[in-house]
């Protein structure tokens, strides 16, 4: 099988979410080509360099997407996946057709949806659910990472033009034992990775933090905004906060998703509504930590999982009850969600599983 990958963005997680996808498909022994701006870390498979997308670019992207498609054909590429079918809805040429097998990953559907929007923004909706069911009815699958993205579409397109898989993530890193890493607080520290983003929480994170008699030390891994950590610690000068506030290698989050005590996905309602896929929540199971998280990501969570504390998003006081009773409770919350959640990210969030079913060769329920 001649598989092509195709993502023409850069940043956040495109380049883990690229690479993890061609390593699985080299080990299933595909015949692979990868479109990309990132150069792959990989010599086992065909690469052409493509430019950097730009949202407001269309006329541009349209031109890149055709020539992508000229080469898949000359190349005999018969799967070809579309990593951003979030920006790319707009450029997809008819020549994409002459590809035997087209699957398009949309990783939010908030646009899809008419809850919310502006009247231009409904305009908007359904121009894009017009081109969406004109991919489907040539063919073409889209795939979706959750429940709440899988629900929007059903009310778009046939049940068999969408294919909903767990995203995936790359493996937990051994530990390196000649690396001290970080030093594990006298008291627990709950971990909050990521950017400092409204849709995140962690103000309401820190106000919960702040109404507990004594606060466990709250950890902030990533590069933020200067003007969001000045305002955010201006505010809450009585809680113990460490920021990390700067790019970390894998490996350093590594250990910090090993020294944390509780990890924290405080997310708000605005997050479920885009339909995506929360990453730090996939990797705090692969971890087999303890969560406390919100409503917003119950269901991308195990049914019936009994590591993580689930409470109301936007609700201080459910927040602050939820991560006392997690901190007091930790040992009984470690030993379920060291048990369950690896479990889970191995039946349901792997490279391989993901890149098996694109090419056909198992099912998913």
């Amino acid at each position: 099988m001649r598989t092509c990958l195709f993502d023409d963005m850069i940043g956040g997680h495109h380049g883990s979410y690229l690479f993890g996808l061609s390593r699985a498909a080299i080990q299933a022994s595909q015949n692979l080509v990868i479109a990309s701006p990132l150069e792959p870390d990989t010599n086992e498979a065909d690469w052409f360099r493509v430019p950097v997308g730009e949202r407001s670019a269309v006329l541009r992207g349209r031109r890149s997407l055709r020539a992508v498609t000229s080469t898949c054909r000359d190349q005999g590429v018969d799967l070809f996946v579309d990593l951003n079918l979030d920006k790319n809805i707009w450029l997809i040429p008819r020549s994409l057709e002459q590809i035997n097998r087209r699957f398009h990953v949309l990783h939010q559907t908030h646009q899809y949806r008419f809850e919310g929007r502006t009247a231009s923004g409904r305009i908007r909706t359904l121009a894009l659910r017009t081109i969406l069911r004109r991919l489907a009815d040539r063919g073409a699958q889209v795939v979706v990472h959750t429940p709440r993205a899988f629900a929007t579409l059903q009310a778009i397109l046939p049940r068999e033009s969408i294919v909903k898989l767990g995203y995936p993530i790359r493996p937990v890193m051994a530990a390196d034992e000649s690396d001290s890493g970080e030093t594990e607080p006298s008291r627990p520290s709950v971990l909050f990775v990521g950017q400092a983003r409204h849709e995140k929480g962690l103000s309401d994170l820190l106000e919960a933090a702040s109404r507990l008699p004594e606060a466990a030390i709250i950890r902030i891994v990533g590069q933020q905004r200067p003007d969001v950590r000045q305002e955010l610690s201006s505010r809450f000068t009585a809680v113990p906060v460490e920021w990390i506030d700067r790019f970390v290698s894998e490996a350093e989050l590594e250990n910090q998703y090993r020294a944390a005590s509780l990890i924290a996905t405080p997310y708000r309602t605005s997050f479920g509504r885009d339909g995506g896929a929360s990453g730090v929540l996939l990797e705090t199971l692969a971890h087999g930590k303890p969560a406390l998280t919100t409503e917003t990501l119950r269901d991308q969570l195990p049914a019936e999982y009994g590591g993580a504390v689930v409470v109301p998003a936007e609700d201080i006081t459910a927040i602050s009850e939820g991560l006392s009773r997690a901190l007091h409770t930790l040992p009984a919350f470690t030993k379920a969600s060291s048990k369950e959640g690896p479990a889970f990210i191995g039946r349901n969030h792997t490279f391989e599983s993901y890149v098996a079913r694109l090419a056909g060769e198992t099912s998913v329920k």
